[in-house]
């Protein structure tokens, strides 16, 4: 069985997100935000969107109901946050 192509999986994964689009943008906890900022930044091409949601995550993470994940959810949010920072000052064209 072969790998799908970036084509096929940005497909599935924005079939997906139409099904949960308003839950996903309505839930503020850190699992949340990780997914949709994950979403925004490597299926959407929205560094900006995905910049500001993980933030947000990160700021939310300590509250979150799960506690033996929240070092994990932090983590993951902090690789989002550096990978939309650097696609944001590429896109620039700044030095990086």
């Amino acid at each position: 069985m072969s790998a799908m192509g970036n084509k096929e999986c940005n497909f599935k994964a924005y079939e997906l997100y139409s099904r949960c689009q308003q839950s996903l943008e309505n839930d503020n906890d850190v699992n949340a935000r990780r997914v949709l900022s994950a979403f925004k930044l490597y299926v959407a091409n929205e560094p900006e969107s995905a910049l500001e949601l993980a933030t947000e995550g990160l700021k939310n993470a300590d509250d979150f109901n799960c506690s033996g994940l929240v070092a994990m959810e932090k983590e993951l949010l902090e690789n989002i946050i550096k990978s939309a920072q650097f696609e944001l000052a590429r896109t620039r064209g700044e030095n990086i």
